[in-house]
Parts: structure tokens; C-alpha cells; sequence
């Protein structure tokens, strides 16, 4: 069960980072991909991170 707590926290960690870095790239001016592409990664990326939190959470209570 800890190496799959263990998995979990870093695919988070990972996730989060991602997501880190669309946010950035999106402030930036006349980037490559479009905005629009960037907002969807955002999107994907911040809902990953909030599902893998959560089954943290879950096995880390159980």
C-alpha cells in the first residue's frame, strides 16, 4: 500500500508542475500552442491534480 501512496504523491507532484507551467506560459505573450489549447491542458491538468489529491487522501485515511 506505501508504494502505491508513494506513486500516487508523485504522479500529483507531477501533475502539479504541469500544471505550474501551462499557468505561466499562458501569461506570455504570442505563445505556440494557442491559448485555447493551453486553457484545455490547464483544465485537464488541474482536474488530474484534484483527483489524484483526493485518492491520497483517501488511502492515506483508510
Amino acid at each position: 500500500m506505501r508504494g502505491v501512496l508513494f506513486f500516487a504523491v508523485i504522479l500529483d507532484f507531477l501533475l502539479f508542475l504541469g500544471l505550474c507551467r501551462s499557468l505561466l506560459l499562458l501569461s506570455r505573450p504570442g505563445i505556440y500552442p494557442p491559448k485555447k489549447m493551453v486553457k484545455k491542458r490547464v483544465g485537464a491538468l488541474g482536474a488530474g491534480t484534484v483527483f489524484v489529491f483526493v485518492i491520497i487522501i483517501l488511502l492515506y485515511v483508510t
